[in-house]
């Protein structure tokens, strides 16, 4: 699949879809979390004090809900993935955007808190790579 390659502009103009995304993602994946922990509880209960039905439906119930957040959070990152985003953390709320600097392709990179994509890096380097946008850089348009 070829990839999108955004200007930074184009990119920049992203950043609220990708920041929704993100929140959505983080609370996906707390809730998940928390459901996680609350069916390791159930099933220590259930080993101290036997099998119950109260237990099997509490159970089912959890594990319907964690398949629920799975499918989730794979729409939304799958709708990252079309818009040609690539997610690269979600506790970091890090995302790269495919770009091209002087014929050479790099990524935009954002992360969440930031108000715009101020780095780039790139296509081999990771977020310990990142290099600011120069001052010229700031007006590039692709």
């Amino acid at each position: 699949m070829a990839h999108k390659f955004f200007t930074l502009n184009e990119a920049n103009e992203m950043i609220i879809f990708v920041k929704n995304a993100i929140q959505q993602l983080q609370q996906i994946k707390r809730e998940f979390s928390e459901k996680r922990l609350q069916l390791g509880e159930l099933e220590r209960r259930e080993a101290e004090t036997g099998h119950d039905s109260e237990t099997d439906d509490l159970t089912f119930l959890l594990e319907c809900r964690m398949d629920f957040l799975q499918m989730e959070a794979q729409m939304q990152v799958n709708l990252l993935t079309q818009k040609g985003v690539v997610l690269r953390s979600i506790e970091q709320g890090l995302v790269d955007f495919p770009g091209m600097k002087d014929g050479e392709a790099i990524f935009w990179c954002w992360k969440e808190g930031e108000v715009e994509i101020t780095h780039f890096h790139g296509w081999n380097e990771g977020f310990s790579g990142r290099q600011l946008i120069s001052d010229f850089m700031v007006d590039y348009n692709g």
